[in-house]
């Protein structure tokens, strides 16, 4: 019984730590508080697996499109764990991403408001207002 009891608390530990502790922020500060904020285009992805071939992560490469903040060119990678916190992409999308990093692995938060393009008219605008304010 107390093997079972370490096992679910083990369990309960791991999914609980993977979702949104805390409101999704406000786009604006989720702009002040990452280092970038662009459009990018998923072009490949690529899933890493441990030792006895159950996969782990997913790695995303992402042409940038447009940049509103930060340093960034090329294709990024992102980094995302196979848990229920990743931020899931299809290839061939294109996403506005808010991250921490300008150089790859970046990390994208699904508590964030990074999203499709197609279903991020209203953010973006937002967006644009606020890095027209950062010129």
């Amino acid at each position: 019984m107390r093997n079972l009891l370490v096992i679910l608390s083990f369990f309960y530990t791991t999914c609980s730590s993977a979702v949104c502790l805390s409101d999704r922020p406000n786009v604006k500060n989720e702009y002040e508080n990452n280092e970038s904020v662009f459009v990018g285009k998923v072009v490949d992805e690529a899933y890493l697996s441990d030792d006895q071939g159950f996969y782990t992560a997913l790695l995303y490469s992402i042409k940038v499109q447009y940049i509103y903040k930060g340093k960034l060119s090329g294709i990024l990678v992102a980094f995302n764990n196979m848990d229920s916190g990743r931020f899931p992409m299809d290839v061939g999308k294109e996403y506005l991403i808010f991250t921490n990093a300008s150089y790859s692995p970046i990390i994208i938060s699904s508590c964030g408001n990074s999203k499709e393009v197609s279903n991020a008219t209203e953010t973006i605008e937002e967006v644009k207002k606020l890095a027209s304010k950062d010129v």
